[in-house]
């Protein structure tokens, strides 16, 4: 209840309603997991322009997929693991 008008409270003070994540230890891997759609998409684009080989450019893309799989999942794990400790 008090957390609730001290937030109308900032709310009529700053005219904007206050913006944030909730704390969580999984929120970097999010914005990497963000980072990696972005360049993602953008390397699905450009594939095109780095070879003309369909093959190649699949084995392009797959390859990048199981590397930021295993990125996150291998992040994932370490901060599981610290939490967990």
């Amino acid at each position: 209840m008090i957390e609730q008008h001290s937030q109308q409270d900032q709310t009529q003070k700053t005219g904007k309603a206050p913006f944030g994540v909730a704390a969580s230890p999984f929120n970097r891997v999010k914005m990497e997991l963000g980072i990696a759609l972005i360049f993602g998409i953008v390397l699905w684009l450009v594939v095109d322009t780095i070879t003309s080989s369909f093959g190649t450019q699949l084995l392009f893309l797959l390859g990048y997929g199981v590397v930021v799989s295993l990125w996150l999942i291998i992040r994932t794990r370490k901060i599981l693991q610290q939490h967990n400790s």
